[in-house]
């Protein structure tokens, strides 16, 4: 392993926790190995260690560009790291409404559905009425 893929890993279980990483490394094959070493050493060991942005920073992004891309899968996973990361609810809201002006509504209103979703599902906010 490389020293990018080290800590990629290593960050991945600080994020995730370690529990899920083990999930994910159950549930690997032959195929998917590669695509999970590829985004252990390359966006996490080389994209999210990097100085400029505070953990939280770069989660508050990837939730607007997964919002952005329609990446529902995606999103649910980057909205506990988020969660994990320290951002409130409300920061959580903030870059989901901010993406829906430039990303479009219709993404904008998928991700708010998933963010409550998942964030009841954490216990940030009371099951819906």
């Amino acid at each position: 392993m490389s020293d990018a893929s080290d800590k990629g890993r290593a960050l991945l279980e600080q994020i995730f926790g370690a529990e899920y990483v083990a999930a994910r490394d159950g549930r690997e094959t032959d195929f998917t190995s590669a695509y999970n070493r590829l985004a252990e050493e390359a966006a996490y060991g080389l994209v999210w260690t990097r100085d400029g942005l505070d953990l939280r920073t770069r989660s508050l992004l990837t939730i607007a560009s997964l919002t952005s891309l329609g990446r529902a899968g995606e999103l649910r996973v980057h909205l506990l790291a988020a969660v994990n990361n320290g951002a409130s609810v409300d920061e959580i809201r903030e870059a989901i409404l901010q993406t829906a002006i430039y990303a479009g509504f219709p993404a904008a209103r998928d991700a708010t559905q998933i963010a409550q979703q998942v964030l009841q599902e954490l216990g940030k906010l009371p099951p819906a009425t």
